[in-house]
């Protein structure tokens, strides 16, 4: 058994119990002997990687080694105990030690708990770079262990993707601090485990940049009491076309090849869920977690080529994967159930696409051949989109509504189907 014990990050933060642990250990091993919180057991320590740190390419061959080597004593000399600089939690070898092994981890004491503002949140700047969360800028942060100018690089890349050029931190080195830009914290003379980057809270609603936390914080304050008229009086039915209509302009960025069109359009698609979410929140139906929960939980069930056993060497084969994952979560019996599920408030022609593709998946040939032999030979998207306009054309000659038309067409093929395809072996070629 490999136990973790965090340290904190000064001399006297590490528990009673990681005291304990440390003292009754008979192989001690140390990530470093070069922090505050690690020196002390320099001369009990059988075993530190400082060397690693030196001959490792990247951090991500630095945790791998550091995690064969662990293994390896864990073999030769029985029970370890591992000591890690801040909660034991957060250190990467130990997330990528977990992976291999069964370990226990100690708590250590954590910086958030040392400062009389106990909101930060604290990560060193290896755990920052592997896992790269979602930063909070209204939460104060501590990067740790910043121990040269190239890892002081990937902080920097990283951190301006949530702060706004200029943004003013808080550099340590050595016990010695001093105000600096974000963008000068990888252009300083010397580093060490001592380093670190503190950048305080911004609360405001007027920032820079913003992240997306503030997103909900923002629509949060619109339909507070004391929030906006117009916002406080929307419901899901009162505002449900926007989803409708933004998409259709997300989708026309993208023809367009407008990307920053694009990005102001994703970000109105975005408004929308937050909006329906913040709604839901208010009449304790659900919250923003519910939805994005719901969202990852889809993710991970129908990709099973990825999460899951199955081989997809294609996108075709990965899209087959998807639909059977869907129809097992939908529990879908039936050709019936897959055609109830296409939303009767799609446009007709998507409607129409939607339902014929799903008859079509089931094996099943919707088009008269003779219908289908002409529309091959006019198979590119150019004579479609002719025929489908000449279509409408001749609705509009004949007075007749084109939308409606092809709606009250698909729901009668719909029905068409229910009824000729009780064993799913029937043709249904001239069904129309």
């Amino acid at each position: 058994m490999i136990t973790v014990v965090g340290l904190g990050r000064e001399k006297d933060d590490i528990t009673a119990s990681g005291k304990r642990a440390v003292s009754a250990a008979k192989t001690l091993v140390c990530r470093t002997v070069l922090s505050k919180a690690t020196k002390r057991f320099k001369s009990k320590c059988a075993r530190s990687f400082d060397d690693l740190f030196e001959t490792c390419g990247n951090f991500d061959e630095l945790n791998a080694a550091i995690v064969d080597e662990l293994l390896k004593m864990e073999r030769e000399n029985g029970d370890i105990v591992y000591c890690v600089d801040g909660d034991g939690y957060s250190d990467a070898s130990v997330k990528a030690l977990s992976e291999k092994a069964e370990i226990s981890v100690i708590a250590g004491v954590s910086a958030a708990c040392r400062k009389p503002n106990a909101g930060v949140l604290s990560l060193s700047a290896t755990a920052l770079t592997d896992t790269r969360p979602l930063i909070d800028t209204a939460v104060a942060l501590e990067i740790t262990e910043i121990d040269n100018a190239l890892l002081a690089g990937e902080v920097k890349l990283f951190l301006s993707q949530f702060y706004a050029a200029g943004q003013t931190v808080t550099f340590s080195h050595a016990g010695k601090t001093e105000e600096t830009a974000l963008e000068e914290i990888d252009r300083k003379k010397k580093y060490d485990f001592s380093s670190s980057v503190f950048i305080a809270a911004n609360n405001s609603y007027n920032k820079e940049r913003y992240c997306f936390a503030d997103v909900l914080r923002i629509i949060a304050r619109l339909t507070a009491p004391d929030g906006c008229e117009w916002d406080k009086a929307q419901t899901h039915e009162s505002i449900r076309i926007n989803m409708i209509e933004e998409a259709y302009e997300a989708v026309a960025a993208i023809i367009n090849d407008d990307t920053e069109n694009l990005i102001e359009e994703l970000g109105d698609v975005l408004l929308q869920a937050a909006l329906h979410s913040d709604m839901a929140t208010r009449s304790g139906e659900f919250d923003f977690s519910d939805v994005v929960n719901g969202l990852c939980v889809k993710l991970v069930t129908r990709h099973t080529h990825i999460f899951g056993e199955n081989k997809a060497d294609d996108a075709e084969a990965a899209l087959g994967f998807w639909e059977q994952a869907k129809a097992k979560e939908k529990k879908y019996k039936s050709l019936a159930d897959m055609l109830d599920s296409v939303p009767e408030s799609f446009p007709a022609l998507l409607y129409a696409e939607k339902v014929i593709k799903k008859v079509s998946k089931a094996g099943y040939n919707v088009l008269a051949q003779n219908l289908s032999e002409q529309l091959k030979s006019a198979a590119d998207n150019r004579e479609i989109g002719k025929m489908l306009f000449l279509c409408v054309a001749l609705a509009a000659a004949e007075k007749a509504d084109a939308e409606v038309a092809l709606m009250e067409s698909s729901e009668k093929f719909v029905g068409k189907c229910r009824d000729k395809l009780p064993d799913g072996n029937t043709p249904v070629g001239d069904i129309l």
